[in-house]
């Protein structure tokens, strides 16, 4: 995990994700035996933060249901800085997630069942092959991951469970929160968060992120920008209606990792059989960008007593290009039939590829370049 300025340790684990959460305390009575061995009694008093109803509808507490879920709260994630859902996720037990796709996605796994979907987001699925790296975890105000099978609730999963983003609500009361960070690599991020009632039925909030980060790899720098207005229409005594939208940008170039070449040439600067780890495949204009907007609706209409409506939709639209190396052709480099380098070549080429999300969908190819040679 990149290391930042803001550094603090918290390991949370909940098991009841909320819309809401509401102070609480509760008081008991408690016998204890003082110095003289004489019973006294003596009160104490927990307060804590209630956890209100979760996106999962067993109608039976949690703790009695036949799931497992484990919750990565805000507080963790503000604490540990994360930038992305790996770096939460290694304070999970059971789940992993590892670098996919040119380091420009994440592939989870769970119970040691490798997940096919990306996230879901207030229990609304994505789709399968929808960005899973762009989501702002500054938006988040808890993770939840659910472990085993889901399907009675949230339709096909995996095996191994799935993952759930609760994104942050309108609140009543007034708040306003200004986060600076800085870390290695010159990362920086910076983050807003107002929220508050603007009448006595309607409430907004408003979350703005920017990160720019670089990298011990050469020349893979990341951009990211998020806006995330929302607003909740409280009326009828309970009835509610949430309208969410984000607008998620991010630039980063595809790192395709290192590679292994027994006696490289001597000015190779190779770590032993290694290549450097801090070269990379890409050249400087090699890019991801991708632009996405996000709308959701969330209803609910309190019917009688003890019996209400509720209706959630939700639309997303990715808008991405890209181009880079895909495929270095690093075979030129290896004597036949061993991982020995050949002794002669020193030139890696490389196919390019461009891949435009907006138009067609489809790769088209590019010219064929020099990626890098061996010094």
């Amino acid at each position: 995990m990149r290391k930042m300025a803001m550094i603090a340790v918290l390991l949370g684990s909940a098991a009841t994700p909320a819309w809401g959460m509401a102070e609480g305390s509760i008081v008991a009575d408690a016998t204890v035996a003082d110095e003289t061995g004489a019973n006294a009694a003596e009160t104490i008093l927990v307060t804590g933060r209630e956890l209100g109803d979760t996106v999962l509808t067993f109608g039976v507490p949690l703790e009695s249901a036949p799931l497992v879920v484990n919750t990565v709260p805000s507080a963790l994630i503000e604490d540990t800085a994360a930038l992305r859902l790996r770096d939460v996720l290694v304070y999970v037990p059971g789940v992993t997630a590892t670098e996919a796709n040119g380091a420009t996605g994440d592939v989870l796994t769970i119970r040691g069942f490798q997940t096919s979907r990306v996230p879901s987001v207030n229990g609304l699925r994505r789709p399968a092959n929808f960005d899973n790296m762009s989501t702002a975890l500054a938006l988040i105000e808890r993770i939840e991951i659910v472990k085993g099978p889901a399907g009675l609730e949230f339709g096909v999963t995996d095996p191994g469970g799935l993952i759930n983003y609760i994104t942050k609500k309108p609140q009543d009361r007034f708040a306003a929160t200004a986060r600076v960070a800085a870390g290695s690599f010159d990362t920086y991020t910076a983050t807003m968060d107002v929220t508050g009632a603007m009448t006595p039925d309607l409430a907004g909030r408003m979350i703005v992120n920017w990160e720019d980060a670089g990298s011990f790899r050469d020349t893979l720098d990341t951009r990211r920008f998020s806006a995330a207005p929302s607003l909740r229409w409280t009326y009828g005594g309970g009835s509610s209606l949430l309208v969410e939208f984000a607008y998620l940008f991010r630039d980063q170039p595809y790192d395709r990792g290192t590679f292994y070449l027994e006696n490289p040439p001597a000015d190779a600067g190779f770590d032993g059989n290694f290549a450097p780890r801090n070269r990379s495949f890409h050249e400087p204009s090699d890019s991801l960008t991708s632009h996405i907007y996000r709308g959701a609706l969330y209803w609910q209409q309190i019917l009688v007593d003890g019996l209400r409506f509720n209706l959630a939709a939700e639309g997303n639209i990715d808008d991405f290009a890209s181009r880079g190396a895909r495929n270095p052709n690093l075979n030129s480099l290896y004597a036949p039939g061993t991982n020995r380098w050949n002794g002669v070549s020193r030139t890696v080429r490389r196919e390019f590829a461009a891949f435009d999300g907006s138009r067609t969908g489809l790769i088209v190819p590019g010219e064929s370049g020099e990626g890098f040679k061996l010094r």
